[in-house]
């Protein structure tokens, strides 16, 4: 589990400075007991990783603390860790235990171990040196002290006499006399073993849709989540008929100590009486009119400090019962809305301009919040991605009522980079389902009120069938 770890300390650390490089993706070696891993990191959200090693995946979480140090949450555990760059390598303390991350073992390479400073060259340049012989001296904390020649070989001075140095700047270079003593890892060919999540995840239906909606707001902000598997949950979690019950219990377990007594109560007696008759057969539906009108009548009364202090604190309430006033299916239309709205906020701005030009504006326009630009960059970074979860919805949710979602799809149909062509092009083909629809309807609307002018009322009735049924 150490491997792990330390891994994850250094890909946390990873800073990316060239445009072309993923803010995403990445890949870390690490060197340890003769052993080199190769890992590839995946952020799959703030702090949140997937790391893959041969094939194998685990899952981690990451937060840096306030003092520099990470605290990390793997295979169900947490861990504080710390860094320190050394000469030879990253030391990493792990829950008070010491790890070092080594470098290739290059005695070619001659370097500082500490700060210190290059009082004198004890050999000329180009001069051959044996092994374990001093070939300079430094000041360490105002004591004079050698530097040792690893191996054998003729030395190039790359630095001046009198110059600091910091700990691993490169002294000078050995042409070795034997080159077979520059020792390298060994590529490690196994597996990660099996681990859990960082956090146990719950079968609730209600936890189950908060994490998938989750996932889906991570991809659309740029990083990396199964789309088939986030958009599979996501949909089975909105047509569960328990969902918007278990979602309304968890807010009113957070918020009950808070609200006014009679609204706790009347909302309380309320709610279980008709959580009394669902399971008596009489309904199914979530009660959110009668909810809402219950809240609305108590906010009502008080003064206007009240009213307003109260307003703000049932604001999650009567946001989940306005979400639901149409049923499960309009939860998810609102849902699905807030999806595509996150996807256009940041496409729309690349939309009709050059990438570079519309960075730079996005600096000027947001000089004194320069993490603002950093997430929109990362967000549409991960342009294919958003884009194939879009799709995935839409095939999923939008297309059996595609009117639900005009507004959006004209909005996707105006995109006009070529990296939006198939999604244009799947919202121009619903907005023409919608536009059929919308015909069909005036044609049977108008052919109806047509019934009362003719005797044919049977050759109409006819047609009027054939528009309704027709694909």
């Amino acid at each position: 589990q150490t491997l792990f770890l330390n891994m994850l300390a250094i890909s946390s650390r990873v800073r990316f400075h060239r445009r072309h490089i993923s803010l995403v993706h990445s890949t870390v070696s690490l060197n340890i007991e003769e052993s080199k891993y190769t890992i590839e990191t995946i952020r799959s959200g703030q702090g949140s990783y997937r790391l893959r090693m041969n094939g194998s995946v685990i899952e981690a979480n990451v937060q840096t603390l306030c003092d520099g140090g990470l605290l990390m949450q793997l295979d169900g555990n947490s861990h504080v860790i710390y860094a320190e760059e050394e000469a030879g390598g990253t030391r990493l303390l792990i829950d008070g235990k010491t790890c070092l991350l080594q470098n290739d073992h290059d005695p070619s390479r001659l370097l500082a171990e500490t700060p210190c400073k290059l009082l004198r060259f004890l050999v000329a340049d180009g001069a051959h040196v044996e092994a374990d012989v001093p070939y300079a001296e430094v000041e360490v904390m105002k004591m004079c002290m050698p530097l040792l020649s690893p191996a054998a070989g003729v030395i190039n001075v790359l630095l001046s006499e009198g110059q600091p140095m910091q700990a691993g700047d490169l002294i000078a270079r050995l042409d070795l006399d034997d080159p077979s003593a520059v020792k390298r890892a060994e590529p490690f060919n196994g597996s990660f073993p099996e681990m859990s999540l960082p956090i146990a995840a719950s079968g609730q239906v209600h936890k189950r849709c908060a994490t998938s909606l989750n996932a889906a707001r991570m991809v659309l902000a740029g990083y990396d989540h199964p789309i088939n598997k986030v958009v599979q949950d996501l949909v089975s979690c909105l047509d569960a008929p328990e969902l918007p019950f278990l979602q309304w219990e968890e807010l009113m377990s957070v918020l009950a100590t808070r609200l006014p007594r009679l609204l706790k109560s009347e909302l309380e007696g309320k709610y279980s009486e008709y959580k009394l008759n669902v399971g008596h057969g009489k309904s199914k539906d979530f009660p959110s009119k009668m909810l809402r009108e219950i809240i609305e009548e108590n906010l009502a009364h008080g003064s206007e400090k009240e009213i307003a202090t109260n307003e703000r604190l049932v604001e999650p309430l009567m946001s989940l019962l306005k979400s639901y006033e149409g049923g499960r299916e309009s939860h998810a239309h609102f849902i699905v809305k807030s999806l595509f709205e996150d996807y256009l906020s940041v496409e729309e701005l690349f939309s009709d301009g050059i990438q570079s030009d519309v960075i730079e504006r996005l600096r000027q326009q947001h000089s004194k919040d320069l993490q603002k630009v950093v997430d929109i960059v990362l967000s549409h970074q991960g342009v294919r991605n958003k884009t194939k979860l879009i799709l995935t919805l839409m095939e999923k949710l939008v297309y059996p009522n595609p009117a639900a979602y005009k507004d959006q799809l004209t909005r996707f149909s105006s995109l006009n980079h070529k990296r939006y062509y198939k999604l244009a092009l799947k919202a121009s083909e619903l907005l023409e389902q919608t536009k059929l629809s919308e015909l069909r309807t005036s044609i049977a609307r108008s052919l109806s009120e047509l019934e009362m002018f003719t005797e044919e009322r049977t050759a109409i009735s006819e047609i009027m069938g054939d528009l309704v049924t027709a694909p």
